[in-house]
Order: structure tokens, then C-alpha cells, then sequence
């Protein structure tokens, strides 16, 4: 069926640039070639994976499909086959695909078919309904027989299913996603002067698919792993957290041979089944404390050897297998780098992350107290006195507290002491606000707790 080519045409100006390409190639060959010819046609000149190419299409087919039904035209839009619903609106006729405003001529492309291999995308999917959807019992089937040990016929169907997520943000210039950036340290408390090296990572992975593993050390407890999360919502792809130290004496990122009862996958893989995807951010925390029993189970720094290393691939002892770690982001923390293996520092992006100012301990405190006042316990029957609450901060910082779990662990006592204050009261009041009694209350707790207690027999 024919379609307005004018309104098409000035629906595709509007997109993208990246987006616009493609479907100027779309227009041209959807009544001469076959999806097979389009897949192959984009890989060859824009250097880009199929699913990239596939998500760039339907994108632009649904933004089209918008422009023109908003423009009187009731259609519906597909990959290589535009159909127009003609009861209502005139368009013109196959005849006029000829006319002047069409912007592309048979002779602007040569196309040689031996030049693509074409079984590479006989069994590409075109939609992405299939992620989100449970496997049948028939799916499943074919793993019945193939679950060991601890391993459900679910996981490993989810596993040879995986798929890489796409990356967000890949139209924005670099000033735009370094005010992106900006944007999300400053909303989530993150010093500024890291926006800068985030930036420079999350670029060298839009553009290339993958990025240099970065190493954050600094104080415990000041917020290292507010910024990976950070850096994954940017990039709009899946976040797991792995302690080093348990991996360490569990499976390790690289799984146990299957002999054993316990044995199990590794922990890439299972943060890959976590965040649905084969491209997540991994955070290995406190990688300074791993192996440190004398290496008696999983060597965590070995392991990452191979994961980072040109190759980036892992044998997964599990499977008996090679696994890819190619578009998987590792981010390791550490307290002291110097416990750090020097060829691991040697192969990361080394940031240290600053220690907290008063300006962002007040605003991640003063985020926190919101949070627990509206908890189910207290159920907004606790205010927080600004001016206690700074007072509490700078006592703490004079005395050297870095840490912001401590912060919110005296927060969290000087809430107690006001609730039991509130139970306690004869009168009828249903809210109560913490005040420098409360804190000082704390202060003194923690205090007590904190002495050593000898050991002896009483005289």
C-alpha cells in the first residue's frame, strides 16, 4: 500500500541523526530488500550491532507513527512495510515515489550482497517483547535434565538467554552529559570534582562498549558506592554489589567445579541473572580485604585478572566454560590502597574519593532524618531541629568522624531517645521534635558502649 511520502519525509527529518540515516536507508529499500538486507546494510556502514540497530528502528518507527497520526494520518508502522489506513486521508499514489522531494535516488547505493554474511541474522528477533517474558514449561524443557546441583532449569534458561542492555545517553554531546553528570552528583550528594573523570569513563563506554575498571579508595562509610550507582543510572544499565571478602570464601567470581553439593556459579554470572542483562556494573567492595585467610578459597584479584585483562573473558568453573566480561563495567573499593595488588591498581582508573565537607554530611544527614521520621515505626511522630542537627554534625566532624554510617547511627539513637521521651509523656502530644538533649544523649551512649570492659573476679 502507498503512503505520503512528503509527510514520511518531514517526520524523519525530525529524528536523530543517527536515527535519521537509518531510516532514510529504510525508505529507500523497504519495497526492494528484506529485513536480512537492512540488518546487514546497517552493520556494514555505521559499524553497530544488529540489537543496536534494532532498538534505533523501532525507536524511530513508533516516534514516526506518532508524527503522522498527529498530522491526520492513521497508520501503522512497521520494520521495512509502512502501511497507511487510506478510508480517511488522501495520500499519493506509488507513482509519485519518484517525485523531487524524495531525497534519495536508486543510483546513491550500490549495494554488493556477497559482502554480507547473512546467516548472522537469520535468527535475530526484531522486538524486544521476549525479555520480560517467563519461559513456558515448554522452554523449559530442554533443561530438565540439565540442572545440577543447586542450579534451577529457570537459571539456566535465563542464562542462555542473556542479552546485553543498551547504553542511555549515546545522543548527548560531551558538554551535555558532563552537565548530566554534574546534575547527578549534585543530587546525590557526590563531590563535584569527580563529575569529570565519570564523564570521561561513561563516554569511553557509549563510544566504544566498553571502559577502564576503576579503583575508589577512601575512608569507609563517605559514599563510594553512591557513585557507581551513579555511574549505572547514567548509562541506564543494571547495578550489583559484590562483597570481596564473602566472594572470597564463597564462590568467587568464578564458581566452584561441580563436585560438590554447595557448588555453584560464580559471582559475574550471577550478577549478570541479577540485572537481567550481560553488561551490568559490578561493584567488588573492600577489595583490599579479600584473600586474606591465606588464600584457602577463591583468589578474588586472580580471578580479576582475566576479567580485565585485553581478553576479557573468565573460565567459569561451573560450566566448564569461557565466559565474556566484554561490556561489563568493574568498579572495585578499597580503604587502603596500599593492600591493593600493585598489578591491579596498575590496570584501574585510580580515583580517590575525597573525605565529606560539612555542606555534604549536613545534606546526606538532613536527607537521612526525612527518611527516618517517615518510617513505619515512627510514622512522622519525630521532627529534627535543623539547627540540633548541625550542631550534632560539627561536634562529630571536630572529632574526626569521617564515616557516614556514623552519622546516621547517632541519628538514629537521637531518634530513639525522643520516641521514648514521647512514651513516656504524660501529655497528650503526638509528635515530638529531637533537640541537642536527644544528640548529647547519644553522644554519651555511644560513648559508654565504646569503653573497653576488663575482664577479672570480683573482690
Amino acid at each position: 500500500m502507498s503512503f505520503d511520502i512528503r509527510k514520511f519525509t518531514e517526520a524523519a527529518e525530525h529524528l536523530p541523526e543517527e536515527e535519521k540515516n537509518i531510516f532514510r536507508i529504510e525508505m529507500l529499500f523497504n519495497n526492494t530488500y528484506n529485513d536480512t538486507i537492512m540488518l546487514a546494510l546497517y552493520a556494514n556502514q555505521f559499524s553497530m550491532t544488529a540489537s543496536h540497530m534494532k532498538e534505533l528502528i523501532n525507536n524511530s518507527v513508533r516516534y514516526i507513527e506518532t508524527y503522522l497520526n498527529d498530522s491526520g494520518i492513521d497508520c501503522k508502522l512497521e520494520s521495512s512495510l509502512i502501511t497507511v489506513d487510506t478510508a480517511d486521508v488522501s495520500v499519493e499514489s506509488s507513482d509519485d515515489s519518484e517525485d523531487d522531494d524524495f531525497p534519495f535516488d536508486d543510483d546513491d547505493y550500490d549495494i554488493d550482497a556477497d559482502l554480507f554474511d547473512f546467516d548472522d541474522f537469520e535468527d535475530e528477533d526484531t522486538t524486544d517483547d521476549d525479555e520480560s517474558k517467563e519461559p513456558s514449561e515448554a522452554d523449559l524443557m530442554p533443561y530438565r535434565n540439565k540442572a545440577n546441583n543447586a542450579v534451577t532449569p529457570k537459571e539456566l534458561y535465563d542464562i542462555d538467554h542473556l542479552k546485553p542492555r543498551q547504553c542511555l545517553n549515546t545522543d548527548k554531546s560531551d558538554n551535555e552529559l558532563y552537565k548530566l553528570v554534574l546534575k547527578s552528583c549534585k543530587d546525590n550528594d557526590i563531590p563535584t570534582s569527580l563529575a569529570l573523570q565519570l564523564t570521561m569513563t561513561a563516554l569511553e563506554y557509549i563510544r566504544s562498549g566498553n571502559c577502564k575498571p576503576i579503583l575508589l579508595y577512601g575512608n569507609p562509610g563517605i559514599g563510594k558506592t553512591y557513585l557507581v550507582k551513579v555511574l549505572a543510572d547514567i548509562l541506564g544499565l543494571g547495578y550489583n554489589k559484590i562483597s570481596a571478602p564473602g566472594a572470597s570464601a564463597g564462590t568467587g567470581l568464578t564458581g566452584d567445579a561441580p563436585v560438590y553439593k554447595a557448588s555453584r556459579f560464580g559471582e559475574i554470572i550471577n550478577s549478570q541473572l541479577i540485572t537481567k542483562s550481560l553488561n551490568p556494573v559490578i561493584l567488588i567492595d573492600e577489595i583490599d580485604k579479600a584473600n586474606t585467610r591465606n588464600d584457602i578459597y577463591h583468589n578474588i584479584s586472580n580471578e580479576l585478572l582475566s576479567a580485565l585483562d585485553g581478553t576479557r573473558e573468565v573460565y567459569e568453573n561451573f560450566f566448564s566454560r569461557t565466559v565474556s566480561t566484554d561490556g561489563i563495567i568493574f568498579i572495585l573499593t578499597a580503604n587502603e590502597i596500599d593492600n591493593v595488588a600493585t598489578w591491579l591498581r596498575d590496570r584501574c582508573l585510580v580515583i580517590r574519593f575525597p573525605n565529606p565537607d560539612y555542606d555534604r554530611v549536613f545534606s546526606i544527614v538532613k536527607k537521612y532524618t526525612n527518611t527516618v521520621s517517615g518510617s513505619i515505626v515512627f510514622s512522622g511522630k519525630l521532627r529534627f531541629s535543623k539547627d540540633a542537627l548541625s550542631k550534632a554534625v560539627k561536634t562529630m566532624m571536630d572529632k574526626g568522624t569521617m564515616s557516614l554510617r556514623q552519622f546516621e547511627s547517632i541519628v538514629d539513637q537521637a531518634a530513639m531517645n525522643a520516641y521514648k521521651e514521647l512514651l513516656e509523656s504524660n501529655k497528650n502530644t503526638k509528635c515530638i521534635i529531637v533537640t541537642d538533649r536527644h544528640y548529647e544523649q547519644a553522644f554519651a551512649s555511644k560513648e559508654q558502649n565504646s569503653q573497653p570492659r576488663s575482664m577479672g573476679f570480683a573482690v
